[in-house]
């Protein structure tokens, strides 16, 4: 039996998968908040009595069994062991900035702000999360909110104008509001200032001299009845130019 918000539910299917896992499934509709709009996360106690189940020999348990669970009710974090650049290191000019959340996220409404961390009175940079969101057909399948990564790109896509990152400066992150980004059951991201946590930092410094790196990629494809296409993309570092030779080569075969 199933209780969701104190209320007992007689309705639920049993089903034995080889005789070792059941599950437990209530046709119960998700709430949303009337608010905002958001799901309602909810508590549920599973009670599993002793006339339940039976093994081979027709043991069956001793005492009744409360379990408990709930939809996911962790906001996002973002992961700062694996955003670039990590916390402290230098940066190049033309950087490309990732930010790693600790579970899969999607667009919520709002801006990423780059700030230098000894001019308070606005941010440098400030990337629209709509504008990461939208589809570009001029780069099919490319992806800057893709599973539990965010990249941003300064000289590239912002708003207000665009331009590189300035030398000699410490930049951190802020996000303008909370819910820049939900989680896939809609948690909010909690507004950042990664100054006053003093969690995330980097220095631009125009000598910084590091062989360019691939942060990670991602690929779409593309069907017609004519012809199928992979669209393959790799997320550099910073910013790269083609020096003669492909990135990748088909196989045969």
């Amino acid at each position: 039996m199933v209780r969701a918000l104190g209320c007992w539910m007689e309705r639920y299917w049993y089903e034995d998968l080889e005789g070792r896992t059941a599950r437990v499934y209530v046709p119960l509709e998700v709430q949303r908040s009337e608010i905002n709009g958001q799901l309602r996360p909810q508590l549920f106690e599973v009670y599993i009595p002793t006339t339940m189940v039976q093994d081979v020999l027709g043991n069956i348990p001793q005492e009744p069994e409360m379990l408990f669970f709930s939809h996911d009710l962790r906001m996002p974090e973002l992961d700062l062991l694996n955003c670039h650049p990590l916390n402290g290191r230098n940066a190049t000019e033309q950087e490309s900035i990732q930010l790693r959340f600790t579970e899969e996220i999607k667009p919520g409404v709002g801006f990423f702000e780059l700030w230098d961390i000894e001019d308070t009175t606005g941010p440098k940079l400030r990337v629209d999360v709509e504008m990461l969101a939208a589809a570009n057909p001029e780069h099919f399948g490319r992806k800057l909110i893709d599973g539990n990564t965010v990249s941003l790109i300064p000289d590239l896509l912002c708003a207000g104008g665009c331009q590189e990152l300035e030398s000699g400066i410490t930049y951190f992150l802020m996000t303008s509001n909370a819910g820049v980004v939900y989680d896939m059951m809609d948690n909010p991201l909690p507004m950042l200032d990664t100054n006053r946590s003093r969690s995330w930092s980097f220095y631009v410094n125009e000598n910084v001299t590091r062989a360019p790196e691939v942060l990670r990629t991602s690929f779409a494809i593309n069907s017609t009845e004519a012809v199928t296409e992979v669209h393959g993309y790799l997320y550099f570092a910073q910013r790269v130019f083609q020096n003669g030779s492909a990135p990748y080569r088909q196989q045969p075969g």
